[in-house]
């Protein structure tokens, strides 16, 4: 099935449904195939806009996605779905230079322009009065298996699923240790 879409060439409709198969092919999961297919469409639509072209993969280049990935910054989407937009910008333009749609050189400048820069995030910290009060609450209100998974938690800075994982044989009580 050839994916429609008015702001892409026909040609580059059928092209981007074969990129669907292949993705399909290499085991991609079907929330990964949909997410890259809202974002091909995002691309075609903010390519359109700002082109006044009809996109077809040919055209991609790094300059393009740097406009693409600022355009999403400047509206407000999240930086994890910007990643997932240069992941996808990634592997599109790896499947178009097999294809040789892109010659090498240019896609390995928009692979380059697509690197995944994660920002460091400090985690959240609770402040000492709601610690404090959480405490209370489980100490009044929870067994002792709900005292024991705040307690863990809160004293080792385990993460859940670390927590969930643990096994019995996991926990050295002679020395104290998980």
């Amino acid at each position: 099935m050839i994916i429609a879409n008015r702001f892409a060439a026909d040609e580059e409709c059928a092209r981007f449904s074969e990129y669907l198969g292949w993705l399909e092919l290499r085991g991609r999961r079907a929330s990964t195939t949909r997410s890259y297919r809202s974002d091909w469409q995002d691309l075609t639509i903010w390519y359109r806009r700002n082109t006044g072209l009809t996109f077809e993969g040919s055209q991609l280049s790094s300059e393009v996605l740097a406009g693409w990935k600022r355009d999403s910054e400047r509206k407000g989407r999240s930086p994890s779905t910007v990643l997932r937009r240069l992941a996808f910008a990634r592997s599109y333009v790896v499947w178009l230079a097999s294809q040789k749609i892109l010659d090498e050189e240019t896609a390995a400048l928009i692979r380059q322009e697509a690197k995944l820069k994660r920002k460091e995030r400090a985690p959240n910290v609770m402040d000492s009065a709601d610690v404090h009060q959480l405490l209370s609450h489980v100490d009044r209100r929870g067994c002792f298996r709900d005292q024991a998974i705040v307690y863990v938690l809160l004293d080792s800075g385990m993460r859940i699923s670390e927590l969930v994982g643990l096994d019995v044989g996991d926990v050295d009580f002679s020395r104290g240790e998980l």
